[in-house]
C-alpha cells in the first residue's frame, strides 16, 4: 500500500511539475477595425499580448525607449522621440493638472512622430497607457484592454471558449482622443 500511495504521488507531482512545459497556450490574433493588428493569449485570467510585441509595434526595441517607458506595472507613452530636437533645444517638462499627463514646450507635429516611430501605431500624446503590466512565464504581459482604450477604443471579452484560430476585436476611431493613434 505505501508504495502504490508513493506511486500516486510521485506521477502527481510530476504532473504538476511537467504539465505546464507541455501544456499549448493558443494564440489568437487581434483584428483592430478590419485589419490584422496582433496576437493575443489568454494569461493569468485575462487577454493579453507580450509587452515585447507591442513594443515593437510601437516602433520601440524591447528595451521601450523611446517612445515607453515602465515604471513598476504601469506603462507611459512618451512623446519625446525626437532626440535630435531634444539635443538642439532646451525643453521644459511640466506635470499637467490631470493625472497621469505631461506637458512641454517642444512641439512634435504628428508626421514627425509617426516617422520617427516606424510601427504600427505611434504615441500621439504623452500619458498613461496602462497600470496593469503583469509578469507570467517569464515575460511581461499588457491587457488588451488597456491597449484598446489607448487607441481610444474598446475591447470586449469573448463569451464562451474560442475556437483555434479565431480572432479577438478591437474596435476604434482613426482620429480618436487615445494616446496612441494608428499609423494609416
Amino acid at each position: 500500500m505505501k508504495k502504490l500511495l508513493t506511486l500516486v504521488l510521485s506521477v502527481a507531482g510530476f504532473m504538476f511539475i511537467a504539465a505546464p512545459i507541455y501544456m499549448k497556450i493558443e494564440s489568437h490574433p487581434v483584428i483592430a477595425n478590419g485589419r490584422p493588428f496582433a496576437t493575443a493569449q489568454f494569461v493569468n485570467g485575462q487577454w493579453a499580448m507580450p509587452l515585447e510585441d507591442f513594443a515593437k509595434l510601437g516602433g520601440s526595441s524591447v528595451t521601450l525607449e523611446p517612445n515607453f517607458r515602465l515604471e513598476g506595472n504601469a506603462l507611459y507613452g512618451l512623446l519625446l522621440p525626437a532626440v535630435q530636437k531634444v539635443q538642439k533645444e532646451k525643453i521644459k517638462i511640466e506635470a499637467s493638472a490631470m493625472a497621469d499627463t505631461v506637458s512641454s514646450n517642444l512641439k512634435v507635429s504628428p508626421a514627425e512622430q509617426k516617422a520617427l516611430g516606424g510601427g504600427l501605431f505611434h504615441v500621439r500624446k504623452a500619458g498613461l497607457i496602462s497600470r496593469g503590466i503583469f509578469m507570467a512565464d517569464g515575460k511581461a504581459w499588457i491587457p488588451m484592454k488597456d491597449v484598446a482604450e489607448a487607441l481610444g477604443g474598446t475591447f470586449t471579452v469573448p463569451a464562451g471558449k474560442l475556437q483555434p484560430g479565431q480572432s479577438l476585436s478591437l474596435n476604434f476611431t482613426l482620429n480618436g482622443n487615445g494616446v496612441l493613434a494608428v499609423n494609416q
